[in-house]
């Protein structure tokens, strides 16, 4: 009992040696907040279109990153601007290296700054085969290419410039990496692969990017109505959801939000479902 005290009050007094420095990430002290800019890939439509609006309308600046669907990006952009708030849209197919490259030198040039997010939302889904003789290589291929290369290419471009170690003094910041929950059951079986080779990044990395400034967490969706999906097919899969509906992208939104807030500031490698009980 009295090493118990004598171990309590010497950790009590190096605590309090330490005033304003429990966490690294924290917030800063100054009264005026730090501008804060998030780079949502796939940002033109469904869970993506709902982040950068929901992070837009909580005070982040938004680089809202499309491939093809620029009218849609763009009508993003407008959305938030028309509610007082800044975006721009960026095109760059995250499959092509080169292309991430350019696209974080352009956004960083556009809002002056570093990025501080980073939601790696982008991918496709080539087929919805499950048999693996159907599968060809051509799906697989793509699938891996955008969803798992993609996003790792963004990860390491997110990395190399806001990196608290590296030459240019920056500031770290925080990842979320959109993954499903095709992840675990790979019944979709090429994209359910591309999804769990992410989880394995972020499993690893998670250790690894804090001593670099930054965390790196994962939202995990379940069936969310995008609007993409034939009403028949949602009404179908509601009847294997515990809750017995449809999640709407709002709610990953804000569960994604949270991940990138000081909010988190104590999760790195955390796996957050957004799945109606599955």
């Amino acid at each position: 009992m009295m090493l118990q005290r004598i171990v309590y009050l010497y950790v009590s007094l190096l605590l309090s040696s330490y005033p304003g420095q429990c966490l690294m990430m924290s917030a800063s002290a100054s009264s005026t907040p730090a501008k804060k800019l998030v780079i949502v890939t796939g940002g033109s439509r469904g869970i993506g279109r709902a982040t950068c609006v929901w992070l837009a309308s909580k005070g982040y600046q938004v680089a809202v990153n499309y491939n093809n669907g620029e009218e849609a990006a763009q009508e993003v952009v407008a959305e938030i601007e028309s509610a007082g708030g800044s975006a721009k849209a960026f095109q760059c197919d995250i499959g092509e290296e080169t292309q991430v490259e350019e696209m974080f030198e352009d956004v960083m040039g556009h809002f002056g700054m570093p990025p501080t997010g980073l939601v790696a939302n982008a991918g496709i889904m080539e087929a919805m085969e499950k048999d693996i003789r159907k599968v060809s290589t051509e799906t697989l291929e793509r699938d891996l290419k955008v969803n798992t290369m993609g996003t790792f290419f963004c990860t390491r471009a997110f990395v190399k410039h806001c990196s608290v170690n590296n030459e240019k003094g920056g500031q770290g910041g925080s990842i979320v990496v959109v993954s499903s929950v095709s992840a675990e059951s790979a019944l979709i079986l090429a994209y359910g692969m591309s999804k769990a080779a992410l989880e394995a990044m972020v499993n690893g990395l998670s250790k690894q990017l804090p001593l670099e400034g930054i965390r790196i967490n994962t939202i995990i969706p379940g069936l969310i109505d995008t609007g993409l999906a034939a009403p028949e097919i949602i009404e179908t899969m509601k009847g294997f959801i515990p809750l017995r509906r449809a999640g709407d992208p709002t709610e990953v939104a804000q569960a994604i939000e949270f991940l990138l807030s000081d909010a988190s500031s104590y999760c790195s490698g955390t796996k957050l479902k957004v799945s109606g009980g599955l």
